[in-house]
């Protein structure tokens, strides 16, 4: 699925989501959806979020620059376009305006949100600053919730928000510009169990010389995260990778040729992260296999050559689909490619002697060392305590089974599965040595 504003040539911009059902190859007409957009207001910026059972979507986006309206179309059933929900809403005194959005979830509840706006609160009077809002349950409005923001102080501020959510820590990053033209990225992790406001960390990316870091994207696949950034201290635009150790964000290069290469993206399996940037008018990747350490040699994704439109979030690297904004028929057209990598997904859940999940490589690459981790809990008085976890290794287009092994007990029961950044529960019931699951 592809989500992108479509400008009408009658003054305003319209949202529109593409679907393929082949995996990327085709994109017919008959599965393209207006979302939103009108004489009245335009529709620009859209992001969407899958979440991981595969079914559900969000899409957030911006209307009229300096406009205080959220809005965020719920696909509760992506196949379905009868269950598609526009929401919106605005509190202009605390928010005179918001702007670029970024939106990650993990599992079927867990959200992050990343936005600039101004905010007006506790005193602070903070326009072109970076918030934060995140939720442990996007459908429970008492579940555990907050938001922060920043004081970007007077001639600074903020811009290119990014979010991800990872299995342990939810995580935000935004470009910090100086009034002298300097910019740095600041990046800020919480860990979800206990998440409060107070309890998010944060560090700042600045580059030496006096030089420039930009153009963050994060991306987050169970314990692990990585945030690609665009930083000219050699004199000319590299991409840099910091991962997240779990205490630290270490610094390895993606690729610092003689040329300016630009606008990174990235997204993760595990140790197995992707970076596309443009270089010269052309689009390249690069890939990790060790969790950002040693990049490959960059390969030239595009056909056609020089036809990239160079600008922020001109590119998008989900799993092995990449789309990208090009110039060849001398406007600008949404094309998409796909690449080596592995992607995985849940398929169903069973029960038995003990609950299985079985999972799929939908990508096109081989999946290696997969993490995962099942725990079944429940039972009378909570008796049922169950937890197995290891590493499986899938081949492109192949699926496989993990289980929870043979346990004892009775009554209702609650499995949660954590593979390759995904969460997936299932509630059922548990008999002596069988389980149910619906």
């Amino acid at each position: 699925m592809v989500v992108y504003d479509h400008d009408t040539g009658l003054g305003y911009h319209e949202i529109y989501l593409q679907r393929s059902s082949d995996g990327g190859k085709t994109w017919p007409v008959d599965q393209r959806y207006y979302l939103a957009g009108n004489e009245s207001t335009s529709a620009i910026n859209p992001v969407i979020e899958l979440v991981d059972n595969g079914t559900r979507a969000f899409v957030l986006f911006q209307v009229e620059p300096l406009d205080p309206r959220f809005y965020t179309i719920e696909l509760y059933d992506i196949n379905d376009p009868t269950t598609w929900v526009l929401y919106s809403g605005e509190n202009a005194s605390i928010n005179p305006w918001v702007g670029q959005f970024a939106f990650d979830m993990v599992g079927d509840r867990i959200a992050v949100e990343a936005y600039i706006g101004h905010m007006i609160w506790g005193g602070y009077d903070c326009n072109s600053t970076i918030l934060f809002a995140w939720t442990t349950d996007i459908d429970n409005a008492t579940a555990t919730q907050g938001m922060f923001f920043t004081y970007p102080g007077p001639g600074y501020s903020y811009c290119h928000p990014t979010a991800a959510a990872g299995t342990q820590y939810l995580y935000g990053a935004a470009q910090y510009n100086f009034p002298t033209g300097r910019s740095l990225v600041a990046v800020t992790w919480g860990a979800i169990e206990n998440l409060t406001w107070t309890n998010w960390k944060s560090f700042s990316i600045v580059s030496g010389g006096g030089r420039n870091i930009t153009n963050p994207d994060l991306a987050a696949s169970g314990q692990y995260a990585y945030l690609a950034v665009q930083t000219d201290e050699k004199g000319n635009n590299d991409i840099l990778c910091y991962a997240w150790t779990g205490l630290i964000w270490k610094k390895y290069v993606v690729v610092n040729s003689s040329d300016d290469e630009m606008y990174p993206s990235i997204t993760a399996v595990g140790k197995t992260v992707l970076c596309t940037f443009v270089k010269n008018g052309n689009l390249y990747s690069s890939k990790s296999e060790d969790g950002g350490t040693i990049w490959n040699t960059p390969e030239q994704i595009n056909d056609v050559a020089t036809s990239i439109i160079g600008d922020y979030r001109c590119t998008n690297a989900e799993g092995p689909c990449i789309a990208w904004m090009d110039n060849r028929n001398t406007n600008a057209d949404i094309y998409a490619d796909i690449t080596t990598m592995p992607w995985i997904a849940f398929k169903i859940c069973t029960g038995g002697l003990g609950c299985s999940v079985e999972i799929a490589n939908v990508g096109t690459g081989d999946a290696t060392a997969i993490e995962w981790n099942m725990h079944v809990g429940g039972g009378m008085k909570g008796l049922i305590n169950k937890t197995t976890n290891g590493t499986i290794d899938i081949a492109a287009r192949e699926s496989a089974k993990v289980k929870s092994g043979l346990f004892f007990g009775l009554g209702k029961i609650l499995m949660t599965a954590t593979i390759a950044g995904g969460i997936y529960e299932k509630v059922g019931k548990h008999l002596l040595i069988f389980s149910m699951v619906k």
